[in-house]
C-alpha cells in the first residue's frame, strides 16, 4: 500500500503520483501517519506487503505512532495493520483481511475466504458509451476544475494590473514568497577552481560554485584574452552547459564579441539533472521542493544571483555590466533572478515558456516541470515579472507555448499586454524586443549590452 512515512520515502524512490504530493505538505508538518491519525478512533485497516516500492520501514514506524493514537482515543482495537511478504500489489492474505475487515464494521455477514470466479468479458465490463466515465457522462476531471478554480485568480490578477504603480512592487514581492526564493547578497563559499584550458582568442576556467545548499554549481567560465575589463554573461541552458560549449558553439561567439561568459548548470540541469530516468523521475525535484514550501524555479533563481554575484567580484568583468541568457526551460528561473535582483542589466530569455496561463488553460501541455511554481496564478504570471524589469533591456526570443512549441504571434501580443504597458509607461518601450526567428543570441546580447551614446 502507499502509507510509509515521507522520512523513508525521501530516501528511497521519491513523492509519486501527483495526488500523493500536499501542497507544501511537508513544511505544515504533515505526514501519512497524520493521515490515519486524522480518522482515529474510525475503524482503519492498513494493508502492506514486505517488497513494495513503497517502504516497509516506514510503514511499520508509521503503524507504531499510529496505534498510540488509536490507544490514547480509547480504541486501539479499531487500527489494525495486516502485512504480507509480496511486491506491490494484492495477496490472498491481504485480501481476506479485508473482506473481515469491512464485513465486522459493516456488520455484513460472509465468509471472508477468497474465492476463484471465471473474470467478466470486455463486453460485460463496458457499461458506458465511450469506455470513459469522464467523457460518457461528461464529469469533472482536474483538468476542468483546475481551470475553474484558475478563473476567478486570472480575473483578478487582470484587475491587479490596471495599476502597474501598485502591481510591480506587490507581485515582486508574492513571486519571491510562492517561489520560495532566498536571498543571498554575497557568496558564500569560496569558489572553487577546477582548472582551465587555452583556446584560440580566449580560455576556458573550470569552476565550482556553491549552490544554496550542500552541492556545487558546474560552471564554465569564458575570458577572452587581453586585460579587461569586460561585460559579462551569464548563460544557462536547459540541455546543459556543454551543448553550446564546444568549438564554435555558441559560447565561443559571445566570448569572441568581449564577454566573459559563465555558462552554469542549474538545478535539474546538465551536470545536475536528477539521477533518475524512469517513473516519476522527471517531476520528483519539483515535488520535492513543493513539499518543502519552494520551487525548483526559486531555488535556481537564487544560484542565478550567486553566479551573478562571482562574475561581479571578478577583476576582469564590469560589475555594473552583466546580463543574462537564459535557453529553454531555465528560463522562468532566470527571469525570476533578473527580476529580484534589479543589478542585472539586461536579459535575453530565449524558447522560453511564455505564461503559466497557458498550463491551466490547456488540457494537454508538455513542460518541463522545474521551470514551474506552484501556486503562482495566485498573485502573478511570468509576464508580470517582464513588466517589472523596466526600463532595463529585455528579448523575449522565440517564446514557447503550452506545447512547447513556437507561440502564435496574437498569444505572444496577448500574453505580453502587462510588460508592453509597463515599458511604455516608463518610456522605454524600444528596450523590450520580441524577436522571431533566427537571429543569434550574439546578436541579440550585443544589442542588450550595446549603451545610449556608444
Amino acid at each position: 500500500g502507499f502509507i510509509t512515512s515521507y522520512r523513508r520515502l525521501l530516501e528511497s524512490i521519491g513523492p509519486q503520483d501527483a495526488e500523493q504530493v500536499f501542497y507544501h505538505g511537508l513544511i505544515s508538518g504533515i505526514d501519512h501517519a497524520d493521515l490515519l491519525e486524522a480518522r482515529a478512533p474510525k475503524p482503519t485497516l492498513h494493508v502492506t506487503t514486505t517488497r513494495d516500492f513503497f517502504s516497509i520501514q516506514g510503514a511499520r514506524e508509521t503503524e507504531r505512532e499510529v496505534k498510540r493514537a488509536f490507544a490514547e482515543l480509547g480504541s486501539p482495537e479499531n487500527y489494525r495493520k495486516v502485512e504480507d511478504d509480496y511486491e506491490h500489489g494484492f495477496t490472498r492474505k491481504n485480501n481476506e483481511a479485508t473482506y473481515s475487515f469491512f464485513q465486522q464494521h459493516l456488520d455484513l455477514p460472509g465468509d471472508p475466504t477468497e474465492h476463484s470466479y471465471p473474470y467478466l468479458t470486455k463486453e460485460e465490463l463496458t457499461v458506458t458509451e465511450t469506455g470513459q466515465i469522464s467523457t460518457s457522462m461528461q464529469c469533472e476531471t482536474a483538468f476542468s476544475i483546475n481551470k475553474r478554480e484558475a478563473k476567478p485568480m486570472l480575473k483578478s490578477l487582470a484587475l491587479s494590473r490596471s495599476s502597474l504603480e501598485t502591481h510591480v512592487p506587490k507581485i515582486l514581492n508574492q513571486a519571491q514568497r510562492l517561489s520560495g526564493f532566498r536571498s543571498s547578497s554575497s557568496m558564500h563559499a569560496e569558489p572553487f577552481f577546477r582548472g582551465q584550458y587555452q583556446r584560440s582568442g580566449y580560455r576556458v576556467e573550470k569552476w565550482g560554485l556553491q549552490g544554496e545548499g550542500n552541492y556545487i554549481l558546474p560552471t564554465l567560465v569564458f575570458v577572452p584574452d587581453g586585460p579587461g575589463p569586460f561585460p559579462a554573461i551569464i548563460f544557462a541552458h536547459s540541455e546543459g552547459k556543454q551543448v553550446e560549449a564546444k568549438v564554435g558553439g555558441q559560447l565561443e561567439r559571445l566570448v569572441k564579441q568581449g564577454f566573459v561568459v559563465a555558462a552554469v548548470d542549474l538545478l535539474g540541469f546538465g551536470e545536475t539533472k536528477f539521477y533518475r530516468a524512469n517513473g516519476h523521475a522527471d517531476v520528483q525535484p519539483f515535488y520535492n521542493a513543493q513539499l518543502a514550501g519552494r520551487s525548483v524555479v526559486g531555488i535556481n533563481a537564487g544560484d542565478t544571483l550567486q553566479v551573478f554575484e562571482y562574475l561581479s567580484q571578478r577583476n576582469d568583468v564590469r560589475g555594473e555590466q552583466v546580463g543574462a541568457i537564459a535557453v529553454g526551460a531555465t528560463g522562468p528561473a532566470v527571469l525570476h533572478a533578473a527580476a529580484f535582483e534589479k543589478r542585472i542589466e539586461w536579459v535575453v530569455l530565449h524558447e522560453s515558456l511564455s505564461s503559466y496561463e497557458s498550463i491551466v488553460q490547456n488540457e494537454f501541455y508538455k513542460v518541463n516541470a522545474n521551470a514551474l511554481v506552484a501556486g503562482a496564478l495566485t498573485a502573478y504570471d511570468l509576464p508580470d515579472l517582464v513588466a517589472s524589469l523596466a526600463p532595463r533591456k529585455c528579448v523575449i526570443s522565440n517564446p514557447r507555448n503550452h506545447l512547447d512549441e513556437p507561440a502564435d504571434r496574437s498569444v505572444i501580443k496577448e500574453t505580453l499586454e502587462v510588460a508592453l504597458d509597463s515599458y511604455s509607461a516608463a518610456q522605454s518601450e524600444g528596450k523590450l524586443l520580441v524577436a522571431r526567428g533566427d537571429q543569434s543570441l550574439t546578436d541579440l546580447a550585443s544589442w542588450c549590452a550595446k549603451r545610449e551614446g556608444e
